[in-house]
């Protein structure tokens, strides 16, 4: 595992032909970023070859140690790996000494230092060695579909887990992959209802890439009837599971149909007018959770205070957006606590809604516990208009805001 070599789109339109041989397979990794954003899929190509962030090699670096840890303990029948010898392999693997060049990775002091804690945590876990079927193998099937023309198009896909080991039944293949982060998914609130989707349980990015490795898995091994994704979190030493089920295949097949009929279509339309929103611009841009992970959000279309879950795009945000939400927090508990008061004396605040009539108020539940929040009334909660109240509270509110 190193840097990721793609050829960028052509900025003129091209044949099929000539875009099926400037990609002649398509990695997990570029069809999980197309199922998330064909803009941000185009600045991975276009900018983001050739090198890597300090957090992303220090995932280099960790997978590559703990492949070779595994690798390790099969070939000792060992099921756990004594620290020293943990260090010592991830000193060896932070040499480099065996990888290409163009292959190499700038993992910094402080990163390391990430790298090592997680390596340390993994060395009081016990590996059922004999379980692990595959260590860092590329899987590849080929998926069909036919064009707006009528040709029918063979796709080779490909991916490589960083871990393959049977799991508890004998038709089930556990799919490992390390996620060394402090950022570990919650845990469902009530993992027991009928409607309950273990998918929620895995990270964001998880689900398309679930969904590919286990197309690769129950293409290649037709005795396998139930995948499953473990995300392992080293940090944490927790795992999320998510499984899907052979019956789930032909779903699918056609999303994975779907993902790379679009990355054909918009290399064949060119990328010139990439991210313009004009006619013509194969390479839409969608917002969400994964701006984060942009190559280029600044050259985004799409305006940073309407991306909803993308809106933080560093840590400089992230963290001005954490010290506005303290300051609203503490605005939010004074107009609470003056609003009770009101509500106390003088009964429901009339609030001004675009879904039509609301109030703010004390509201008994079923159970006859009571809640201060907001509701749409009946008749008999409406009081008379009064607009000198409003404008009292108007004035109130204003001071209010100017002493914050």
């Amino acid at each position: 595992m190193g840097h990721l070599y793609h050829p960028a789109p052509p900025l003129d339109p091209v044949d099929l032909q000539e875009a099926l041989g400037m990609y002649p397979r398509l990695r997990q990794s570029l069809l999980a970023k197309m199922d998330m954003c064909h803009l941000s899929a185009l600045f991975d190509l276009r900018y983001a070859n050739g090198w890597s962030t300090h957090p992303q090699a220090a995932g280099t670096l960790f997978h590559r140690t703990m492949a070779e840890i595994l690798q390790t303990l099969q070939r000792t029948g060992e099921q756990q790996i004594p620290e020293q010898e943990a260090m010592e392999i991830l000193y060896e693997q932070a040499r480099q000494r065996g990888v290409p060049l163009h292959e190499r990775i700038c993992v910094s002091a402080h990163d390391l230092k990430l790298v090592r804690q997680g390596v340390l945590k993994m060395t009081h876990h016990k590996f059922t060695v004999d379980r692990i079927v595959a260590i860092e193998r590329r899987l590849k099937c080929f998926v069909r579909y036919q064009n707006d023309a009528g040709v029918w198009v063979d796709r080779e896909i490909t991916g490589q887990p960083d871990a393959m080991l049977l799991g508890d039944e004998p038709d089930e293949m556990v799919v490992l992959d390390w996620k060394l982060t402090w950022g570990l998914p919650p845990e469902p609130r009530d993992p027991e209802k009928q409607d309950y989707d273990d998918t929620v349980r895995i990270s964001y990015e998880g689900y398309i890439q679930q969904r590919i490795y286990s197309l690769l898995v129950l293409r290649t091994l037709p005795q396998i009837n139930r995948v499953t994704l473990r995300e392992f979190y080293p940090l944490w030493g927790q795992a999320r599971n998510a499984t899907i089920l052979r019956s789930d295949l032909e779903h699918i097949e056609r999303e994975v149909e779907l993902l790379a009929e679009q990355f054909d279509t918009a290399v064949m339309a060119g990328s010139f007018l990439a991210g313009t929103q004009q006619e013509g611009d194969a390479w839409p841009a969608s917002p969400g959770k994964h701006c984060s992970f942009c190559a280029r959000p600044g050259a985004c279309p799409i305006r940073r205070e309407v991306r909803g879950e993308g809106a933080i795009e560093t840590s400089e945000q992230a963290e001005r957006a954490a010290a506005e939400r303290e300051v609203v927090s503490v605005i939010r508990d004074q107009r609470t606590k003056a609003t009770k008061a009101w509500v106390e004396t003088h009964g429901p605040i009339p609030v001004k809604a675009a879904k039509g009539r609301r109030m703010l108020g004390w509201v008994t539940n079923g159970g006859g516990k009571r809640a201060f929040k907001t509701y749409t009334p009946d008749d008999s909660d409406m009081a008379p208009h009064d607009p000198r109240l409003e404008r009292a509270m108007e004035e109130s509110a204003r001071e209010a805001e100017a002493a914050t």
